[in-house]
Formats: structure tokens, C-alpha cells, sequence
């Protein structure tokens, strides 16, 4: 197959980067549409800008608009953390307000979108719950007192940005009311009967995220939403299956939900994906430290490929 030939046939390709020879010889005669971006080789993965082409291309937005004064507020999973500590790191806007509120507390434990929804719903649109739901890694319930409910909401009212990370699929709940948990129920008060556990499907994270863009949208509406999908795999898994395929089934759920939110509302709407979790699936080489969190050289990479296209310097 001649390559000429073949670009020939591909001219109204608009893609970053040329496909691989091996692609273009397999699969020369079948239409691509005005767009066909190929998987990359090891040698594509060596270019200067092959982060931007191969991971980044159409998720960015069309120019940076974080500024030095933009408030932002990041939470999610552990992954948010990493985030929160960069940003104030090179002097970004997440002081703490003197009452903090949760999701800035315990950013990083709010790790599944129905408890992501659970802090919006709750400061923005006064939800009541039937048990406390939420526990700190202490083990603590944490109150859902009218001065935390108005600290959040305060927060919530002069974002300009949220980064909002989301971790896993698995989650427990209360089998009578539904009601999810941040974590697993605290062992002396596990009860079979009120307590269970399953794997939150698809269409129930489209849903939850819908929630999560149409609340930010609606009490802030130029404020934007960057999402991500936290590239910490599950540490456990309480399906009676291996962790590793159970972690897979997980993200994936998540990853298609956002791509349904993200290519919904779109960049004209203010809703962005980072592709964090592609950058370090497909991009770097042994990415992990121990046990699962990415070494620290790696996060600042892709904190410092996310300041390229996001931060007005």
C-alpha cells in the first residue's frame, strides 16, 4: 500500500497526527468519515508533542482561563488531593473560608457521584437525609448542621471553577432507603439487613453527573466544571472477583458516563474532561509508586501539561 496513496483517500482527515504505516496498510479501503485518529506506536509516543496528540487532542479548551484570582474548589477522590496541593503550591485561590466545609476537608474522600451530588444537593437545594451517611477515615459521623449546609453553600457560591474527581463505581448503601455511603459502613454497626453493597451502573453515574452540571449550572452559571477520572486503581474489592478486573469494570463505568456529560454539554457550556487517566494508562511507563498512587514526577507532568491549556500565566 503505497502511503501517498492513502493520505490520498484520508484528505479530509483533520486529526493531529499521522496514522501508523501498519494502520494505514490494514485498513486502506473502508470510508473514515472526516475524522480518523489512529492509535499511536512506540515511535509516535517519542514525538515532542505526542501527549497533545495522542491523549489531549479534543478535550481542551480553546484557550486557557484560570487566572491567579479564580476560586477554585477541587474535590472527588484521592486523585483531587493531588490537585488542591499543586494549584496552592504555585498560588492559586483554594484558601480555606474559616468555616470549612467538607468538600474541602475531606476533598478527597468523596470518592463516587452520588456523594459528589450528595454536597450539592444538600447546601444548594437543602436535602435532608434519613441517617448520617457521611464518615470521616476516623471513622467519625460527620453533622449535617446548618452551619456547615450554609459554610458549603458559601464556598459553592463564589467558585469559579470546580474540579470534580471521581474514583470508583462500588459503593454501599442502605437497602431500605437507597441512601449511599462515603465509605464502607463502620464495622460495629454493620448490619446485613440494612447495609449492602453493589456496583453502580452506568446510567446511574450519567444521572448523578447530570445533577452535579445542572445544580453548578443553575446557582453559578459561569462558573466552569473540569472533570476527571481518578487514575488510582481500587486498593480492594468486596465483588467476589480479582481487584484488577473489578478496578476495570469500575473505571470504565465512569469513564463512559463522563464521556456521555462531557460530550453533552460540551466546552461552549463550560464542562471539560482532563484525560488524567489516559495520560497515565497509556502514556507513561510504570507510573505507580507504592501501593497504587502515582509517583509524585509523574503527577507534577500532567499537573504541569494541565496548567499549558488551562492557566493564563
Amino acid at each position: 500500500m503505497n502511503w501517498g496513496l492513502f493520505m490520498a483517500d484520508n484528505k479530509n482527515y483533520q486529526g493531529p497526527g499521522k496514522p501508523d504505516k501498519r494502520i494505514a496498510f490494514a485498513i486502506p479501503y473502508f470510508n473514515r468519515g472526516p475524522e480518523a485518529n489512529f492509535w499511536p506506536s512506540k515511535e509516535n509516543l517519542q514525538e515532542e508533542d505526542a501527549l497533545y496528540k495522542y491523549i489531549l487532542y479534543g478535550w481542551l479548551p480553546d484557550k486557557p482561563f484560570i487566572t491567579k484570582e479564580s476560586v477554585i474548589t477541587a474535590f472527588g477522590s484521592c486523585f483531587a488531593k493531588y490537585i488542591i496541593d499543586h494549584l496552592k503550591k504555585h498560588g492559586y485561590n483554594l484558601n480555606k473560608p474559616k468555616e470549612e466545609p467538607y468538600v474541602l476537608r475531606y476533598a478527597a474522600e468523596i470518592v463516587n457521584t452520588f456523594t459528589i451530588a450528595q454536597q450539592l444537593e444538600w447546601s444548594w437545594n437543602d436535602k435532608e437525609f434519613s441517617e448520617e451517611l457521611w464518615y470521616t477515615r476516623e471513622k467519625k459521623p460527620l453533622e449535617y448542621s446548618e452551619a456547615m449546609r450554609s459554610a458549603t453553600r458559601k464556598q459553592f457560591d463564589r467558585t469559579d471553577l470546580f474540579i470534580i474527581t471521581v474514583g470508583l463505581s462500588e459503593i454501599w448503601y442502605n437497602k431500605q432507603t437507597n441512601e449511599v455511603y462515603w465509605k464502607t459502613p463502620v464495622k460495629n454497626n454493620f448490619d446485613p439487613k440494612k447495609h449492602g453493597f453493589r456496583v453502580a451502573t452506568y446510567q446511574e453515574n450519567v444521572d448523578n453527573l447530570h445533577v452535579i452540571v445542572k445544580l453548578i449550572k443553575k446557582h453559578r452559571p459561569n462558573a466552569s466544571i473540569v472533570f476527571t477520572v481518578s487514575p488510582i486503581p481500587l486498593i480492594a474489592t468486596f465483588r467476589p472477583v480479582s481487584c484488577m478486573t473489578a478496578n476495570c469494570v469500575s473505571k470504565s463505568l465512569l469513564r463512559a458516563a463522563m464521556d456521555t456529560i462531557v460530550t453533552h454539554y460540551g466546552k461552549e457550556k463550560g464542562v471539560y474532561y482532563w484525560p488524567a487517566y489516559e495520560i497515565i494508562k497509556e502514556y507513561v511507563e510504570n507510573p505507580y509508586g507504592e501501593p497504587v498512587h502515582p509517583r509524585q514526577d509523574v503527577i507534577e507532568m500532567i499537573m504541569k501539561e494541565f496548567a499549558k491549556y488551562y492557566v493564563i500565566k
